[in-house]
């Protein structure tokens, strides 16, 4: 077990000391808490200068070019000034090019060109993500246009009030997840895990790649035993890599919380960090494990080779494996369904389970049983190739040249044995 100690502090120091793997992460981090910070203060400034300043408010356009609707125009402006309460409503004859110009001067944020009782041409530069102004003008031409015929049908004003005023009050009982709430999240994360997988699985690779190529393995292993050698260096970059995670997404969170008052009205960043805590607990679990399974096929991958040139040749069927299980979720959680028959199989294959289970988890209701067989399968898997790699990988101590062929590699296993 000392062997393994030795080996572990060695190996997590060295990545503590490579400079792409520390200034990588620290850029992230830099970058993550910038994009955070920086438009959240800039938001929360504007914000209360805005508020200073009451004569920023945004101007609009409106104009009434039917002629049908003349004789109401006082009653429908009147709505328009009701609906929109955060503009400058201005009534105005305008044309489409004069429109456009002022628009594009940032004179005027949009126009309304009222041509039916319930037809309209709204003009704007761009349509921002959450532009609701269309879906507010819609609601008011349909109520108008229902009071119109009412009025026609002899209904006086009080009657037509009463109706267009009825509310309908509504309550929603949620057995499950809620997929819009949980879908951002879920995804920066299986983001997340995918890119500290491939990125420090490929690092374990190359430190064996290299340490076979420098015949430097053949030394450490006459004082190391090769599992103590390979389990030490998977541990110390599961480590690394969690350390990693925490780094980020601590980062960012931290600047998300500085300037949260910024914030405040985007719904998407919200959501993001809106996460609950065993959510946390289900994403460490399945990154610890899904990164074992995968850091211990690399690690066999690599010491197969002898030369840093074959190294991509026999790691590929390892990334394209866990590259498969990744666009299968990300496939999953774009559709909205994360139960179809592919992603209940995937999350009971330990090769795609770590990513696959944990989007149902947060985007479905998962049965208690389903959860416990996916991670004890996971669990089983993740030890039975462990003790499988570090097999290969005591084998592979004394494979030169040529990349070996899997029948060769299964010969050695059974001398082995």
């Amino acid at each position: 077990m000392k062997q393994f100690w030795t080996v572990f502090k060695f190996e997590f120091m060295s990545f503590m000391k490579n400079k792409s793997f520390v200034i990588s992460t620290l850029i992230i981090a830099l970058c993550a808490s910038l994009l955070l910070i920086v438009p959240g203060l800039i938001s929360s400034f504007l914000g209360s200068d805005n508020n200073k300043k009451k004569d920023e408010t945004p101007t609009a356009y409106y104009m009434i070019s039917n002629d049908g609707l003349k004789g109401s125009d006082e009653a429908l402006k009147a709505v328009f000034k009701a609906s929109y309460p955060d503009y400058k409503m201005v009534e105005k004859n305008f044309d489409k090019n004069a429109i456009k110009k002022l628009i594009q001067k940032g004179d005027v944020d949009f126009a309304l060109d009222i041509t039916g009782p319930t037809e309209y041409t709204y003009y704007v530069d761009n349509v921002e993500m959450y532009d609701d102004n269309t879906q507010v003008l819609d609601e008011v031409m349909k109520q108008f246009a229902q009071s119109s015929a009412m009025v026609q049908a002899g209904l006086s004003q009080k009657d037509i009030q009463g109706i267009l005023s009825t509310k309908v009050d509504h309550k929603t009982v949620m057995f499950g997840e809620n997929q819009v709430q949980n879908y951002f999240y879920t995804y920066v994360m299986i983001m997340g895990l995918y890119m500290v997988i491939i990125f420090l699985g490929q690092m374990v690779a190359n430190t064996v790649a290299t340490e076979k190529s420098t015949r430097a393995m053949e030394l450490l292993i006459t004082s190391v035993k090769p599992q103590y050698m390979m389990f030490g260096k998977v541990l110390a970059a599961c480590l690394a890599g969690f350390l990693e995670l925490f780094v980020i997404f601590g980062s960012s969170l931290l600047s998300w919380n500085i300037t949260k008052g910024g914030w405040k009205d985007n719904k998407i960043i919200n959501m993001i960090f809106d996460m609950p805590n065993y959510l946390f607990v289900y994403m460490l679990l399945f990154f610890v494990l899904g990164f074992m399974l995968y850091a211990f096929l690399f690690a066999a991958a690599a010491s197969c080779v002898s030369r840093q040139e074959d190294l991509s040749s026999v790691s590929t069927p390892v990334t394209l494996i866990y590259v498969f299980g990744f666009l299968i979720t990300i496939v999953g959680i774009s559709s909205g369904n994360v139960d179809t028959t592919i992603m209940k199989v995937c999350s009971m294959i330990p090769f795609t389970s770590p990513m696959a289970m944990f989007a149902r988890i947060s985007m479905s209701t998962v049965p208690v049983i389903e959860i416990a067989a996916s991670i004890g399968i996971l669990i089983v898997s993740t030890i039975i190739i462990g003790i499988g790699a570090a097999k290969i990988y005591r084998a592979g101590v004394t494979l030169y040249g040529n990349a070996p062929s899997i029948k060769k590699i299964i010969g050695l296993l059974k001398k082995q044995a």
